[in-house]
């Protein structure tokens, strides 16, 4: 039977078992080691850098809440490349063997040789038996002499774990020195807790809700920010704050703010444990236009995420008015928009209604004092703003109808005659719901409009300052009042003239106005003397007056014409009047034909030359020259020396003819007032009226209303052509013909007037005989009449 012969055992023995994995064993602690000491490294560098962050900026939650993420993903990233990327690499025999022969090159590839071949039969591998189990006993001899430590650096451990307990003893001091902060970090970083760190001040600003504040556009702001005791026994007040501030718009910036009150240590509470200001720091913003983020830094305290929001400004967008007139004056108006100052008649009841931009929380109504007024204000809040809150209204009344009529005239002077009422200024400020005051009172200026008294404006027709007692006294003119007229009546006073003389006065009517009209209009109307049974000598004040419907205060208020004194004297004294008038007028119309006549002969010398002639000439002075020397030397005209004159001449006498059209007119209209007091003082004759009338009164009016116009016009077409040789002529000769026909018709005029002269001095001269034979039969008669009486007596 055939022997077999077996091979050695290749298998590793367990002392090279235990060596390799040994040093296994220690690579990973190692690597769990390195991986825990550098994650304890991370995580004390970022507690003591998110500290010292914190403390020094104090960060906002959004960053702490970043910085947070950053350390758990910057600590996740040093487990994975410490711990996790290595510790769980399958590690073979053959890289322990290499660790070895790379760190102890005494083995000479023996124990990689030896790994290398373990498991593996000779005939496969093609090794000799023999030197394999010589190599495995040089193998097992080498091991006794190494260690598995000294495979591995040790320093990088080292570092990382010197440096970790340097970290866990800092923050082990910090927890037995001031927990409260490393417990405040944590709720800060780790809680993301909206606590503050403990301060030596603390800042507050004033005026802002939930760190927003609200201004009207286009309107200064200004900042307050007080500052407290903090945290610390004992404050540091700073010197100075500062805002750092970001604008809407885009731009950025910081201002320093300015300090109010003195620093140092100063009690934190006042008086029944208030906290005590120990600063206060004030900026304003001026012209705030767009909204404003910012932050204030004062000492080691800090205000964060302030805003000043910009708001519209309060203002009125419509301010109406409604009026409830007095009942006398029957007016109803609609509301009337305010623009400028409105006039308010005295009286009325007013109702004030505004409307905002916007929903209001008050409105206040100031009225300022003025003379004779005292100042009031009034509130406007709540419900009275509308449902809307932009709307308010308010009823009152600005002025009172307790006030007197007034009166016109200077006859009338009695208690009604009271201080007017005077204008009213109102001032509204509005106050929004964004706590927006308006940025200035809006005025409504409100003008008080008296009811006047009315306004009588009469004149006396035909009748002048002296009379007859048989008198006709007519007016004419207008009688107006603003809100109706109730009456009109005459209203007059007669005395004798003395120092005793005693005054009797009375009315009479002039017209009643049921319908109260705003305007009557007077064509005439008339007193009669004989009413007042005025008698000669006496002197009579005459007066018309007229009231309205004014039910305020004392009642109607009474408005008057001018007064006329006027003197009651004998027909004959009246007409003697009249004479010396129309002397005075034929004397003034003697003086207008004069100068009419010399227009004419004006324009009689007005000559007009061809241009083919020999132009005129004129005489000049010699300078210096005297008596018997030669005095003048002749000079030729030129054609612009001619035109000048020639529109010299027609331009005074354009202007002659138009001054004698206006004295004309007051001839004319003292002529008719002379004939109108004849009539109106009932001392005219029929013959006397024809001859006045017929013969100088209307031929003065024919001159004034049809001649003068077609000679002013004539003129006016000689003054466009006065360099026209042509034209010229024959205009000029159109002016004379019109100026020779009124010169004529003017000295007819003037003829009549001399003539009526001679005829008024034998009528009057009559007329006194006449009246001369009336006086002695009424003195006849009276004697009789006495006689009779005597003789029945007896």
């Amino acid at each position: 039977m055939a022997t077999v012969e077996h091979e050695p055992s290749t298998r590793l023995s367990p002392a090279v078992r235990l060596h390799l994995a040994g040093l296994r064993g220690h690579i990973r602690r190692y690597v769990w080691l390195e991986g825990l000491a550098a994650a304890v490294v991370w995580l004390g560098l970022s507690l003591w850098g998110s500290l010292a962050l914190d403390w020094c900026l104090e960060l906002p939650l959004p960053v702490r809440a970043v910085l947070l993420a950053a350390v758990v993903g910057g600590l996740v990233v040093v487990l994975f490349r410490y711990i996790l990327h290595r510790a769980f690499v399958p590690m073979s025999d053959s890289s322990m063997a290499t660790l070895y022969e790379r760190k102890f090159p005494q083995f000479n590839d023996s124990l990689l040789t030896t790994v290398t071949l373990a498991g593996r039969s000779a005939h496969e591998s093609g090794y000799n038996p023999a030197m394999l189990g010589n190599t495995r006993a040089l193998v097992e001899d080498r091991l006794r002499e190494v260690h598995p430590g000294k495979v591995i650096n040790p320093y990088p451990l080292r570092q990382k774990t010197v440096l970790a307990a340097c970290l866990l003893g800092s923050i082990a001091l910090l927890t037995l020195v001031a927990s409260p902060i490393l417990e405040l970090w944590a709720q800060r970083n780790l809680l993301l807790a909206n606590k503050f760190w403990p301060r030596h001040i603390r800042l507050q600003p004033l005026g802002f809700n939930d760190g927003i504040a609200k201004v009207a556009s286009g309107a200064n702001f200004e900042l307050r920010v007080q500052a407290f005791q903090g945290d610390a026994s004992v404050p540091l007040i700073p010197d100075s704050a500062e805002i750092r501030y970001r604008v809407d718009a885009g731009s950025r910036g910081r201002y320093t703010m300015q300090s109010i009150g003195s620093g140092g240590s100063i009690a934190a509470t006042g008086s029944g444990g208030a906290a005590q200001v120990l600063r206060e720091f004030r900026h304003t913003f001026p012209g705030v236009l767009s909204t404003i983020h910012f932050d204030v830094i004062g000492g080691d305290a800090r205000l964060r995420d302030l805003v000043l929001q910009v708001v519209p400004n309060p203002v009125l967008n419509e301010l109406k008015l409604h009026y409830e007139y007095p009942s006398y004056m029957e007016r109803t108006s609609a509301p009337q928009t305010v623009a400028g100052a409105m006039p308010v008649p005295v009286g009325t009841r007013l109702t004030v209604t505004g409307t905002s931009n916007k929903a209001l929380e008050a409105v206040r109504i100031d009225c300022p004092a003025a003379e004779k007024r005292a100042a009031w204000s009034q509130d406007i809040s709540g419900t009275e703003l509308g449902d809307a809150r932009n709307t308010f209204s308010y009823t009152f009344d600005p002025f009172p109808s307790a006030l007197a009529p007034t009166t016109t005239g200077a006859s009338i002077k009695t208690a009604s005659q009271a201080a007017p009422p005077r204008d009213c200024l109102l001032l509204f400020t509005l106050h929004d719901t964004d706590g927006i005051k308006s940025r200035e009172p809006i005025p409504l200026a409100l003008v008080a409009v008296p009811d006047e008294p009315p306004e009588v404006k009469l004149r006396r027709n035909g009748i002048g300052n002296a009379i007859t007692a048989n008198a006709r006294l007519p007016v004419t003119g207008k009688i107006t009042d603003d809100h109706g007229l109730a009456k009109a009546w005459f209203d007059y006073t007669v005395w004798f003239e003395g120092k005793d003389a005693k005054k009797t006065s009375a009315t009479i009517p002039l017209a009643d106005l049921p319908r109260h009209p705003q305007e009557f209009v007077v064509p005439e109307a008339a007193m009669e003397a004989a009413d007042a049974k005025l008698a000669r000598g006496q002197k009579m004040l005459l007066t018309v007056r007229a009231s309205d419907l004014c039910t305020l205060g004392a009642g109607a208020n009474i408005g008057s014409s001018e007064s006329w004194q006027i003197d009651v004297v004998s027909a004959d004294e009246l007409r003697s009047m009249l004479e010396a008038r129309e002397l005075v007028l034929r004397q003034r119309f003697e003086s207008i034909v004069q100068e009419m006549t010399e227009t004419r002969d004006l324009l009689l010398k007005k000559e007009f030359w061809p241009m083919d002639q020999d132009a005129p000439t004129v005489k000049n002075k010699v300078a210096g020259a005297e008596p018997g020397e030669k005095a003048a030397v002749a000079k030729a005209l030129t054609a612009e020396e001619m035109k000048s004159r020639r529109l010299e001449s027609t331009l005074m006498a354009l202007q002659n003819c138009r001054k004698n059209v206006q004295e004309t007119v007051g001839v004319a209209e003292g002529v008719d007032d002379i004939r109108l007091q004849l009539i109106n003082n009932r001392i005219d004759t029929e013959e006397l009226k024809l001859r006045l009338e017929g013969g100088v009164a209307k031929p003065l009016h024919r001159i004034i209303d049809n001649l003068f116009p077609i000679l002013d016009q004539r003129l006016e077409s000689l003054q466009e052509v006065v360099a026209d040789e042509k034209q010229g002529p024959d205009r000029r000769n159109l002016a004379r013909q019109q100026a020779d026909e009124i010169v004529v018709a003017m000295r007819n005029v003037l003829s009549r007037m001399m003539a009526m002269e001679d005829f008024n001095v034998a009528v009057l001269e009559r007329l006194r005989k006449i009246i001369k034979v009336q006086e002695d039969v009424t003195n006849r008669t009276e004697k009789r009449r006495t006689q009779r009486i005597k003789d029945l007596l007896e």
